[in-house]
């Protein structure tokens, strides 16, 4: 299949082979059943972007609870089509966000790994040091299940090597139920959280729940906050610095394609402006145009900015607040908070889980916690024990679901079909 990142710039052009993760899901007897759209070139093109979810060779994926709703990205197609039972998992990749914003508003549980955990050869990237992959799924079970099957250790993906060894075989015995949350310490993160007081309200009933359940609740507990915009600039900086390089290395091993570099790509979409820009989902490649043009970050700089940031984010950023009160994890209310920075900068994993539904018109929205590095066993046994004791997700269909069905079936009929003509 085409790997393109919703570019028209790589259609037509082949991979050399499957994607680590695709190898290890084949050996484990999954179907592939195709990709998913995604925010053209994971949100890494425009400026001024007004919503996630378009590109130019898979146009604009909605919502399948909100007629025409924002789906967030960049793992856009990956998260509905999970949500509207177009799959039963999906795979996507984050730099910041990626996965688990889009899980938020899917209904789904998305998990964000540790940087090395899974393997991102074969995937398009963005930053060598902050991009990972990971499952999303309609439950904890599911993305759990995908999780033990994608990891490993890969000669091709330096992250990987360098943990060298499989930490969990099975991560499903860290499912605990109800029971897992007892004995546990989790920390409430309130900076910086902005959100309706009907949504605040819904935080505050499972945050008790877990308590009555048995953990110990420490809230709210606090983090060293940097200004946003400064820490945004700078995980811009060192995602331009390392892309400009890594797609080169990624674009070299491609067949019948010229596309060769960052300069190719904007030379395409100016040739094709018609078709690779619109008006509000991709208006402009500001960033391509920043990332060839911008040549004072010397490699001591970009070193320099990456410790610096990997301080911020782990030392003293999560693992701190950890520290400090001795916790097993942190709740944090809502997907766009910078911890999803943080953890970028630390490459530490997130998960977040279906928390409720905006009653004006059943948008959903998750619940996020937060670890260490390697934490994954841990995430994983807090949202499945949440999960079961506040199980809200088939509370609301996704309205919206029946057309991406009808797409479904006449997809297998045309798989069907191509199969009798021996095309496939």
């Amino acid at each position: 299949m085409e790997t393109t990142a919703g570019s028209l710039a790589l259609f037509g052009s082949r991979v050399p082979r499957d994607a680590f993760v695709v190898q290890q899901l084949r050996k484990a007897g999954a179907i592939i059943l195709g990709k998913a759209s995604l925010s053209e070139w994971s949100n890494f093109k425009s400026e001024n972007v007004t919503r996630a979810g378009w590109s130019a060779r898979g146009g604009l994926t909605n919502s399948a609870y909100v007629a025409n709703g924002d789906p967030y990205g960049s793992s856009s197609g990956s998260a509905v089509a999970t949500s509207a039972g177009l799959c039963a998992a999906a795979i996507g990749t984050e730099t910041a966000g990626s996965i688990v914003s889009p899980a938020s508003r899917a209904n789904i549980v998305g998990l964000k790994p540790t940087v090395g955990l899974t393997s991102r050869s074969g995937v398009i990237p963005i930053s060598h040091d902050h991009d990972t992959v990971g499952p999303l799924g309609r439950t904890v079970e599911d993305v759990a299940l995908l999780l033990e099957v994608i990891q490993g250790v890969d000669s091709r993906d330096n992250a990987t090597q360098q943990q060298g060894i499989i930490r969990h075989q099975n991560y499903t015995q860290f499912l605990l139920g109800i029971e897992g949350l007892r004995n546990l310490r989790l920390g409430v993160i309130r900076q910086g959280i902005n959100i309706t007081d009907e949504r605040q309200n819904r935080v505050n009933e499972a945050i008790q729940l877990m308590s009555i359940h048995g953990a110990t609740i420490i809230d709210p507990v606090n983090i060293t906050i940097a200004d946003d915009d400064t820490i945004t600039d700078d995980l811009q900086s060192l995602a331009s610095f390392n892309f400009r390089d890594d797609i080169i290395n990624y674009l070299s091993e491609l067949k019948n394609t010229t596309i060769r570099s960052v300069k190719d790509i904007i030379k395409f979409n100016i040739e094709h402006a018609d078709k690779e820009f619109h008006p509000e989902y991709s208006p402009n490649q500001n960033v391509f145009i920043s990332i060839e043009n911008k040549t004072n970050m010397t490699t001591n700089d970009y070193i320099k900015l990456y410790n610096k940031t990997r301080l911020i984010g782990g030392r003293d950023g999560i693992d701190a607040i950890l520290t400090q009160h001795k916790l097993d994890g942190l709740i944090i209310p809502d997907v766009t908070h910078e911890i999803t920075i943080f953890a970028s900068f630390a490459g530490y994993p997130l998960i977040v889980v279906p928390l409720g539904f905006n009653k004006s018109n059943d948008e959903p929205y998750g619940l996020m916690f937060a670890g260490t590095a390697w934490s994954e066993s841990m995430l994983l046994r807090i949202a499945h024990g949440f999960e079961q004791a506040f199980s809200v997700r088939n509370t609301v269909r996704p309205k919206y679901a029946e057309q991406y069905g009808y797409i479904l079936q006449l997809l297998f009929k045309i798989i069907e079909f191509l199969k009798k003509l021996k095309l496939i």
